[in-house]
């Protein structure tokens, strides 16, 4: 029989791994000996001081890899397997096809310092430990992406032109098989949604992939395809917004229509 550690216990192995890393990263025996002297004494510290390192690569591709895999990894509604976040990490407003993610995993997770970590079993990307998670919530959230940065993101994937076809022409595509993000998307875009669903740019782009028919349907189908429930098509977007909470949106949409 196992026991899960004591949290002192895991706190105190988490912050000596912390420790570790803050002198590895450096290069050369000075800088490693002046890394002995700023060395973090708390896990709030060292996180403070790994965000610091993150942030003071203004302008390069890997403070934005990072900062955009953070922000995935603390809204996420459950946790992305790597390929999924690869293709969720290119997505830029506009666009209307998926980019080639030239990152690879091990330098997505590196970019990211010591905050998160991919399990090799479930090829799951997550926080090194919950304690991440609790301190992101606890400081100002300026320092990740703003929530409707991951709503954005799931509905512009689900309005791409390749799923943007008659549904016998997609069904062949197996979209989230070849387009390996879609099934997430497809499932917790109306959660992401719901909590921004007041910012007149998720309105925007709501109402857009709700009223493009085939391809709020392609996604119908697939949730009903994953949770093995027989699907019933005659969804009209205002359905969709009303069966998911989105009030805002219902709004709108019964003010188009009355005019």
């Amino acid at each position: 029989m196992t026991f899960p550690l004591d949290a002192c216990l895991q706190a105190s192995f988490l912050l000596a791994f912390l420790q570790l890393q803050h002198v590895l990263r450096e290069t050369g025996e000075g800088n490693m000996k002046r890394a002995l002297e700023t060395m973090p004494e708390t896990t709030d510290d060292a996180f403070d001081k790994i965000l610091k390192r993150i942030e003071a690569n203004s302008g390069s591709s890997s403070r934005k890899t990072a900062l955009r895999t953070l922000t995935w990894c603390y809204y996420a509604k459950r946790a992305l397997k790597m390929e999924e976040l690869r293709e969720a990490l290119v997505i830029e407003d506009g666009d209307n096809e998926l980019r080639r993610n030239e990152n690879s995993s091990t330098s997505i997770v590196e970019c990211c310092l010591s905050f998160v970590t991919l399990d090799q079993l479930t090829g799951e990307v997550r926080f090194v430990h919950p304690s991440v998670q609790r301190w992101f919530e606890i400081e100002p959230h300026r320092k990740l992406l703003p929530p409707d940065y991951v709503a954005k993101a799931c509905l512009t994937y689900l309005k791409f032109d390749v799923f943007d076809v008659p549904i016998s022409e997609s069904m062949r595509i197996s979209p989230d098989k070849s387009a390996l993000f879609y099934q997430y998307a497809a499932r917790f875009w109306s959660d992401h949604t719901r909590e921004v669903q007041q910012e007149p740019t998720i309105q925007a782009a709501s109402l857009a992939f709700l009223e493009a028919e085939i391809c709020r349907d392609l996604m119908l189908r697939t949730n009903a395809r994953v949770q093995a429930e027989e699907y019933h098509g005659g969804h009209s977007s205002l359905h969709v917004a009303a069966s998911r909470g989105l009030d805002a949106l219902c709004h709108l949409l019964l003010a188009e229509n009355m005019r």
